[in-house]
């Protein structure tokens, strides 16, 4: 049992009643969660070729576009830690990739009614269309079907280790966004870690790179003791958490060195294949070479908020340019 202080309120740790409860509380707060360079499509729809046994029906979609050239479309699943993780939760995700090989041509005709049916829905999806190559729904809609890598993101209320070890069976491993309920009288609030942590919480902090397409580096925060241990003597850096989808473009990594020290001033390469899933945490560990002094990347002495506290991205182009952090972001 956890607790949450708020404005000298206590707040309990209480598990959702039902997985509706645990979707609405994400559709209500989905900017927070997903961020602004998403839209969240609430319709859910069997997908797969009629009469086959690979058929699922995701509990929504999302189409993410951080990445403007490339934007991707993602099955959303909700699901409650208490379930049978390995008879029910393995077996979706499983049918969810199988079912999109056969019914493709299906999916994007209901998607794309669905989204010219409702107004609103409508007129933000043509908003994001206006920064991508794309002309209209139906060629943006052919790209995310035929062209582009399907994603899904499962949203669940507790990662723990039986779902880590449940994770690392499948070839492509699904984004993960943790989502807790915590009641104080009749007063809720919610824990999450948002999509694409590090990247897509936008809200709440604008300063981030243009396009998701130019990241190749990973910044990352370290006390004194970890960092001398693990990143200076045994070339690695571990328990991080890393969007699946973001690991094939990182390509450098940079230590944030904590108070007193307050600067950045070693970065190294990322191992080929040296991203690998760090026991069964859910996070990664990140096998370095080619370690080096840089800078010193200075923390900013009138600004607040620009301190790493947990993994964020930048550019090699950025980090060597940088003399202080937030020219970083």
């Amino acid at each position: 049992m956890s607790y949450i202080l708020i404005d000298e309120k206590t707040f309990e740790e209480t598990a959702f009643d039902n997985e509706d409860e645990l979707e609405r509380a994400v559709v209500d707060n989905k900017k927070y969660i997903f961020g602004d360079e998403t839209v969240l499509i609430d319709l859910k729809r069997k997908v797969g070729q009629k009469g086959s046994k690979n058929t699922g029906i995701p509990d929504g979609f999302l189409i993410d576009f951080s990445n403007a050239n490339k934007p991707q479309l993602f099955f959303v699943e909700y699901e409650l830690e208490s379930h049978h993780l390995y008879e029910h939760i393995g077996p979706q995700i499983m049918r969810f990739y199988a079912s999109f090989e056969t019914g493709g041509r299906d999916l994007q005709v209901k998607i794309t009614e669905f989204i010219k049916a409702e107004s609103g829905l409508k007129n933000l999806v043509e908003n994001k269309i206006k920064k991508t190559p794309f002309d209209n729904i139906d060629s943006l809609l052919n790209y995310l079907i035929y062209d582009r890598n399907l994603g899904i993101i499962v949203i669940i209320d507790d990662q723990t280790e039986d779902f880590n070890s449940l994770l690392k069976r499948f070839s492509e491993v699904p984004e993960v966004v943790v989502v807790k309920k915590y009641l104080c009288g009749n007063n809720i609030a919610y824990q999450y870690n948002p999509f694409r942590e590090g990247i897509s919480e936008k809200t709440l902090m604008k300063a981030q790179p243009k396009d998701i397409m130019d990241v190749d580096t990973i910044v990352c925060p370290a006390r004194e003791d970890g960092f001398k241990h693990a990143f200076l003597e045994n070339d690695a850096w571990w328990a991080i958490r890393i969007s699946p989808t973001l690991i094939p473009q990182l390509k450098y990594i940079a230590m944030y060195e904590t108070q007193p020290a307050s600067q950045i001033r070693w970065m190294a390469k990322i191992k080929q294949n040296g991203i690998q899933q760090y026991k069964n945490t859910g996070k990664y560990i990140v096998n370095v070479e080619s370690k080096e002094k840089i800078g010193p990347i200075q923390l900013d002495k009138d600004k607040k908020g620009v301190a790493p506290q947990s993994p964020r991205y930048t550019t090699l182009e950025k980090l060597k340019a940088a003399r202080k952090i937030s020219d970083l972001w």
